[in-house]
């Protein structure tokens, strides 16, 4: 079995204030994509540098045991129906350390569900399952009308005393009209804050959720454009990630399609988990990364520092964009979706074919060596992309006359002041002369 796969997002709850950023988590099922698999996509929000880095797979002996909870180590179960149990038994055992709670969307072929862990020390936490006809869009995870019977099933899981504490804390009446409501009881509370229609940013999960629903069958192609729709992908995306989620056979030939930014202002590049190595340009680098700023380099580094990052590279394409952002939106978006059918038509016409011979002969060792080649080679004509387009763009910020010498500090208070979000008035699904 493979792996299932994780989408995070962040939340404060039980009386903490709105969150100032969270990550987008989008779910399709598997009856509403043109395949018939589960995809799986989204951003992360967060003030730091996203990298790749290759975690090789290794046995464990049985019964052996690994040091959980808030460390760098993780170990993810075969499906997202055993990953919800084990959130919740870890929480019933051990508790839930957490800067505010935690929404996760979390998916396997069949199946996706969305887990709510609340703060507070109580061991609260409720899950709904997605099934194979829903669209969900996370920002956070929400859960809305919920059974106060949920043990009895198969489509809702939760803390034993998650209805009993709403109950005693006066966030839900057992007598009165309305049926129990997790985001009415937990949620974010205030007449702006709505579980799908608004209050977290510019575009409502609503919205998005509609939108999505309105490409059915939805294409890994249409997928990407949602995930990279200009009106939510900001400064504030760190990366943006595609998965269509399935069982190719083999493991290694599972592929995501990752930005190594915001995707709006980044290509993404298919990745197999067969690749052997990743270039420097995509690993860590110290950009926005926690001490930088008072540290110098070791001496183990100076090579992985000297090479360019990618990251910082399509951070620069994002913020010329914004000089002109109805004029170039259109070109930089054409671009990246030139190179992602180009992409994709190799991934169909040839390397899942030659990958698949070769690992059916028994010769791993090269099946691997021709993934690496092929997404180490994508990945460095993204970054050709990259370079040719901040050059560009930065020729034309200068000699347009669009060049604004910055007056204010350069530290942004979080959720004092406005970030870069210039391309959020703009419609993907409009014409441009209609925008």
């Amino acid at each position: 079995m493979l792996p299932l796969l994780g989408l995070l997002g962040l939340l404060g709850l039980l009386g903490l204030a709105a969150p100032a950023t969270a990550s987008y988590a989008f779910y399709v099922g598997k009856n509403l994509t043109e395949s018939g698999h589960v995809l799986l996509g989204g951003t992360g929000e967060e003030v730091s540098s996203h990298w790749l880095q290759l975690f090789p797979a290794k046995d464990h002996l049985a019964n052996a045991t690994i040091t959980v909870g808030v460390t760098q180590d993780a170990s993810y179960p075969a499906t997202a129906r055993e990953g919800v149990e084990i959130i919740g038994d870890l929480i019933k055992k051990h508790g839930f350390a957490t800067y505010g709670g935690n929404p996760h969307l979390i998916a396997d072929k069949d199946e996706g569900w969305v887990v709510w862990e609340f703060a507070g020390g109580e061991t609260l936490w409720a899950a709904e399952r997605l099934g194979p006809d829903v669209v969900r869009v996370s920002y956070p995870g929400y859960i809305e009308e919920f059974p106060v019977d949920f043990a009895d099933s198969r489509d809702h899981m939760g803390s034993e005393n998650l209805v009993d504490f709403a109950v005693a804390q006066g966030w839900w009446d057992p007598d009165g009209d309305e049926p129990f409501h997790v985001f009415k009881a937990y949620g974010v509370q205030g007449d702006s804050y709505h579980a799908r229609t608004g209050g977290f940013k510019y575009m409502s999960q609503a919205a998005l959720e509609n939108a999505t629903l309105a490409m059915v069958p939805v294409t890994e192609k249409d997928f990407m454009k949602r995930v990279r729709d200009p009106r939510i992908c900001d400064d504030q995306s760190g990366y943006g990630q595609v998965i269509r989620v399935f069982e190719p056979g083999d493991p290694d030939l599972y592929l995501i399609w990752n930005a190594a930014t915001g995707s709006v202002a980044a290509p993404f590049v298919p990745w197999y988990l067969g690749v052997e190595h990743v270039p420097p340009e995509f690993g860590q680098h110290r950009y926005l990364t926690t001490g930088a700023s008072s540290t110098f380099l070791k001496t183990d580094y100076q090579l992985q520092e000297a090479s360019v990052f990618a990251g910082r590279v399509f951070k620069r394409v994002l913020y010329y964009m914004c000089s002109a952002p109805k004029r170039f939106l259109p070109l930089v978006t054409d671009m990246f979706i030139s190179f992602e059918d180009e992409s994709a038509a190799a991934v169909t016409t040839w390397v899942d074919t030659a990958a698949k011979m070769l690992l059916a002969t028994g010769d791993r060792d090269a099946a691997r060596k021709m993934l690496t080649f092929f997404s180490r080679t994508r990945a460095y004509k993204s970054l050709e992309i990259g370079k040719t387009l901040t050059d560009a763009l930065d020729g034309y910020a200068k000699l347009s006359g669009a060049w604004q010498i910055p007056k204010d500090d350069l530290i942004n208070e979080m959720g004092s002041n406005e970030t870069v979000n210039c391309l959020t008035g703009i419609n993907p699904d409009e014409p441009a002369d209609q925008q």
